[in-house]
Formats: C-alpha cells, sequence, structure tokens
C-alpha cells in the first residue's frame, strides 16, 4: 500500500479514475 505518497497526489488518482 502507498502510505508514503503525499494525499494530494491520492485525491488526484482518486479523482482522475472516478472521471
Amino acid at each position: 500500500m502507498w502510505v508514503d505518497i503525499s494525499p494530494g497526489f491520492i485525491c488526484l488518482f482518486v479523482l482522475s479514475v472516478s472521471v
């Protein structure tokens, strides 16, 4: 699991997958 990645990156990833 990527826990070291900044939350901003995860937010962007989720947004990309959502769209």
